[in-house]
């Protein structure tokens, strides 16, 4: 998810539109720690499938965007690494899981994630990201990006006052870019310059994002949620996530779709929420949608005549007549006085 901030951060108006465009893509393809490969062919495929991006260029654009505080690139035996740098700050998702990627030095990973039916749990309730007292001593330094890094060293793009980031922050040129903000996250509120917020992992508080509202805990808690939300998809998802956890959360396209099918998205989450005690396997909508479907036609069908062309109830009168005949003839044949003839 791209914060807000991203697209409001006067420090991140001064790089191309192609490097923000880039950001976004090393964003998108992290794994639920933040890294991904660092390989500049690699990113390339990832960020650029149908462009012919220059790799030289690219390696530039990822020496900036490590120069400017977004990310770290790194290596581990002899692989080149990125991690974004305020992932956990802007990142709240429910569950996170390893990242087969090594992390980088004095970095705190955040894991919760299903195993064998169980829960596992590490450093969940810390802030993760970088230790506040244990900040890498340089940031980028990989073999495949020095040469970029360091043409964009001295660079007065970033700091046209020359005395430093926006804010007061030290820039990138003095060297401390491991505790300068990404500008697309940032530390140093660019509507107040100088005042820095005291939460997140770079100063050991906790994150001061801005975090989803807990789960409800009842039906009719999702149910006014939902009715309230101007973005019900949304709603619906968050409810499918907390509601069937360890599961890729569908699509919004697919929520609406699904919901427009079965009457709404009251109810649908009615049909999710009653079939959460025993959760179908596979893809969870696709089970509530023929649900609802099957017990619309059940609803509908109609039982077919007889052969003598009588619908169900003519069929039943019919033959409660005959059987009190019956006992009539009975008791008449007993010498008794029957009950009258039905009406």
């Amino acid at each position: 998810m791209i914060h807000p901030a991203f697209w409001q951060s006067e420090s991140l108006a001064s790089l191309t539109v192609e490097q923000r465009y880039l950001f976004v893509g090393l964003i998108s393809n992290a794994d639920d720690q933040g890294r991904l490969r660092g390989h500049v062919a690699l990113i390339r495929s990832l960020v650029f499938p149908y462009d012919d991006a220059d790799l030289e260029a690219l390696g530039k654009d990822l020496g900036l965007l490590r120069d400017v505080g977004c990310i770290h690139l790194y290596e581990h035996e002899g692989k080149e690494y990125i991690q974004i740098v305020n992932w956990w700050r802007y990142q709240s998702p429910q569950w996170a899981y390893p990242s087969p990627i090594p992390a980088p030095e004095n970095w705190q990973d955040r894991l919760k994630y299903r195993r064998g039916g169980q829960i596992l749990h590490e450093n969940w309730e810390a802030p993760g990201g970088f230790l506040a007292k244990a900040l890498p001593k340089a940031l980028g330094k990989a073999s495949g990006y020095t040469h970029s890094i360091t043409q964009h060293s001295d660079s007065t793009a970033l700091d046209p006052g020359g005395a430093g980031a926006p804010g007061g922050q030290p820039s990138c040129e003095q060297g401390p870019c491991e505790a300068a903000p990404c500008p697309d996250m940032p530390c140093q509120d660019e509507a107040n310059p100088g005042e820095a917020h005291q939460g997140g992992a770079h100063h050991g508080g906790k994150p001061d994002a801005v975090h989803d509202p807990p789960a409800p805990t009842t039906f009719q808690g999702w149910q006014a949620r939902i009715q309230a939300s101007k973005n019900r998809p949304a709603e619906l998802r968050a409810m499918i996530t907390a509601l069937y956890p360890g599961r890729d959360p569908p699509d919004f396209g697919y929520i609406a779709r699904v919901a427009r099918s079965v009457g709404g998205a009251g109810r649908l989450a009615d049909l999710l929420w009653q079939h959460s005690t025993r959760p179908p396997t596979g893809d969870v909508l696709a089970y509530v949608q023929k649900v609802a479907k099957g017990g619309k036609r059940h609803a509908t069908r109609r039982q077919k005549p007889d052969r003598t062309g009588n619908e169900p109830a003519a069929r039943d009168a019919a033959a409660l007549r005959a059987q009190l005949q019956w006992q009539r003839r009975a008791l008449v044949e007993a010498g008794g006085a029957g009950p009258g003839p039905p009406g």
